[in-house]
């Protein structure tokens, strides 16, 4: 995008004075909302079927646990304000679609940029405070 930062902070600043009606997208507020509840239903039922996938072939194995349920079981137990901080590998990856949080600067990744050794000295800084 290119524009005039000048000429558009103008327009607002005259938008807002004028009290006109609420910007559109306040005015589909509870649609879109509508709309991101059914994506984060369908994207659980997705995340619940995946945890299912390898059940049966852990169970057969004995002493073998599926990762993904593993993680959705964590995510039931851990506290409200939990931080968690993982390090690099599909453990981190995974961890993005089941850990869910309430509460800002509680997940600590070091996503992709594959920063080996992040996890330990995050969780420390996070423990400090």
């Amino acid at each position: 995008v290119c524009g005039d930062a000048g000429l558009f902070c103008t327009a607002l600043l005259k938008r807002l004075q004028a009290g006109t009606a609420a910007p559109p997208f306040q005015q589909n507020t509870k649609s879109r909302l509508a709309r991101m509840e059914e994506h984060r239903a369908a994207w659980t039922t997705e995340l619940e079927a995946m945890a299912e996938a390898n059940v049966e072939a852990c169970e057969t194995s004995g002493g073998r646990l599926v990762p993904r349920k593993v993680l959705w079981e964590l995510e039931k137990a851990m506290p409200r304000d939990a931080i968690v901080a993982t390090d690099i590998g599909n453990t981190c990856s995974v961890s993005n679609g089941y850990l869910r949080f309430e509460q800002p600067r509680s997940y600590l990744a070091a996503l992709t940029f594959g920063n080996c050794g992040y996890a330990f000295p995050a969780a420390m800084g996070a423990k400090v405070g």
